[in-house]
């Protein structure tokens, strides 16, 4: 695989986890594991989540977008995101164990 085909394949898999080259390059790495499970959750798993969870998500993932205010996004806020995560997962499980 050339430096090109695998670029591209980078580039592709960040997409489609809701994370651009610019956050990827300047964010820290809990929080682009925070945006990963935000974008996750607001894509796939929507009709799980209660409304405080849907405006916590809305809410980070809006202040991933600008990085001067991705400065002020602390890892609290980032536990809270992937708590949620995990809140999830749990419930999901649930519901494929009692099927």
């Amino acid at each position: 695989m050339n430096d090109y085909k695998a670029e591209q394949l980078g580039d592709n898999w960040l997409r489609n986890n809701g994370i651009t080259q610019k956050q990827f390059k300047q964010a820290e790495l809990w929080q682009l594991q925070a945006q990963k499970t935000a974008h996750n959750l607001l894509k796939n798993k929507a009709d799980l989540l209660t409304d405080r969870q849907l405006q916590t998500l809305m809410a980070f993932a809006q202040l991933m977008l600008n990085s001067k205010q991705r400065t002020n996004i602390t890892k609290r806020m980032t536990y809270e995101v992937m708590n949620i995560g995990a809140k999830i997962r749990r419930k999901g499980f649930r519901a494929n164990k009692s099927r």
